[in-house]
């Protein structure tokens, strides 16, 4: 009912549902400091969550492994370097693949399907909901190249 009479954002909405707008620090919008803007920032960014599901399939569309997991603002692997939460992080993160089968075996030499599906949710607001497929090149042997004594 706001958004249609009061043409406000969902977003705006969004937050006010869930207690990041109130009566109290609705002024810290409208003036916009940089002490206002920061924590605005804060609390946005302690209720944001990224969720992720990585898929491994051998070339032939056989599973291989999973793994899932959260990541909030907040997690141990922003706070590991003196950081206090995600936005002092340089805003990349890494997925490693241990290259092991469901059942502790190592992979073999081959062509693998990695599969990423990737949701950021803020508040309650999906912000990315995305799935996207990789090829990984795995080689196993301990000869990387060949010596042909030219």
């Amino acid at each position: 009912d706001a958004k249609k009479r009061f043409g406000l954002s969902p977003v705006i909405v969004d937050a006010y549902k869930n207690g990041l707008l109130n009566a109290e620090n609705v002024h810290n919008y409208a003036r916009g400091t940089d002490a206002d803007v920061k924590k605005i920032v804060s609390a946005v960014a302690d209720k944001t969550e990224l969720r992720y599901e990585a898929i491994y399939y051998s070339s032939l569309g056989h599973y291989v492994n999973s793994h899932s997991g959260t990541i909030t603002c907040n997690s141990e692997i922003f706070t590991e370097n003196g950081s206090k939460n995600c936005l002092e992080n340089d805003g990349r993160l890494f997925l490693a693949w241990n290259m092991r089968a469901e059942k502790g075996r190592l992979a073999a030499t081959g062509v693998y399907i990695a599969r990423l599906q990737v949701k950021i949710k803020v508040n309650t607001k999906v912000i990315i909901d995305r799935t996207q497929d990789f090829l990984w090149g795995v080689r196993r042997g301990k000869v990387n190249a060949i010596d042909l004594g030219l």
